[in-house]
């Protein structure tokens, strides 16, 4: 299933591959540079904390579990897009998991935030999960567009569960249950 071409809307061609040891440095750059474009993030730059070994130790466990998963969206070989999906470690919700995705500003719009997702899906009906989460601000319109095109249902809301720059701002639960 991966590597995997995805198509963008200028027609472009770019990869999307799972996650290696070998990417973790640059997986961390990228977090920052994303947590410093957008507010949209549960993270600003240089607050998620982890450092090299900890990003190691992650991308190890997800190519060790079959339930994790972190895409990678490439654009001359630099890191431009990414997904993380985390399903349960316990019996009665291995068949579940949530999953965040972010792309660099530059390429809002191109279609790989899509990709990423649709790639997800795909991946997650032969992963045997049934359930796909995720959390969205209701402000990031495009984004939600997207999830609802894609099948994602609304199924309830997080009021204030971020605090910027003085503000709190709602989190809305989103869905996709798969056969």
């Amino acid at each position: 299933m991966f590597p995997k071409r995805l198509t963008l809307t200028n027609g472009q061609k770019i990869p999307i591959r799972k996650a290696d040891i070998k990417d973790a440095s640059e997986i961390l750059e990228f977090t920052d540079r994303v947590g410093e474009e957008t507010e949209y993030l549960s993270h600003g730059p240089g607050e998620l904390g982890l450092a090299l070994r900890d990003q190691q130790k992650l991308i190890d466990r997800s190519i060790k579990i079959g339930n994790w998963l972190i895409l990678i969206a490439e654009m001359n070989e630099q890191i431009v897009g990414i997904l993380n999906f985390r399903s349960g470690t316990r019996p009665r919700i291995t068949h579940t998991g949530i999953f965040g995705v972010s792309v660099l500003k530059a390429h809002w719009g191109s279609g790989i935030g899509r990709g990423l997702v649709e790639s997800l899906v795909e991946w997650a009906r032969t992963a045997k999960i049934r359930k796909i989460n995720l959390k969205v601000r209701p402000d990031n319109t495009r984004a939600m567009d997207m999830y609802r095109k894609l099948g994602f249902v609304e199924e309830g809301k997080i009021t204030r569960e971020f605090y910027i720059n003085g503000n709190y701002y709602d989190n809305i639960l989103m869905g996709l249950e798969l056969d």
